[in-house]
């Protein structure tokens, strides 16, 4: 009796780990369960209490600042560096959330073409909804984040 109880624990467990993709290669991209994203203004925004006054990639939970160098050379002709598929762009997920700080973060449509043809939903608003979005932790999000304009 104690045998097979046993057995049907793992294969629960297995099943479970199974549908999350633990342990096969295919981990699904999760919030860290600590993420609180709070107190966006003008140049600054603050996660898990701490202070970053630069643009955000959040990558599977992770923050990184956006490297928007290759982006710069198209900033003349939008008035503004765009988000364009030469940065580092976080595909890996089924929805990617762009906060355009407050609306002025121009968002190339090779970007959005790029989203249609990886299947993944693209997500752009102002910072301040952007982050609504992703205090809710969905599941298989990443998001890229403007703080200033």
């Amino acid at each position: 009796m104690r045998g097979s109880t046993l057995g049907r624990i793992i294969r629960h467990r297995i099943a479970i780990w199974e549908r999350i993709g633990v342990g096969t290669g295919t981990e699904l991209p999760v919030w860290r369960c600590s993420m609180k994203l709070e107190d966006f203004a003008f140049g600054r925004i603050r996660v898990d209490g701490t202070v970053y006054d630069h643009d955000l990639v959040i990558d599977h939970g992770k923050i990184k600042k956006r490297k928007k160098k290759p982006s710069k050379k198209y900033g003349e002709s939008f008035g503004h560096t765009p988000l364009s598929v030469e940065e580092k762009i976080p595909w890996n997920c089924e929805q990617l959330v762009i906060g355009t700080g407050m609306g002025a973060l121009p968002v190339m449509n090779e970007v959005k073409q790029e989203a249609r043809r990886r299947s993944v939903e693209l997500v752009i608003l102002p910072t301040g909804k952007a982050i609504e979005i992703l205090n809710k932790r969905p599941q298989s999000t990443n998001a890229i984040l403007h703080v200033t304009c």
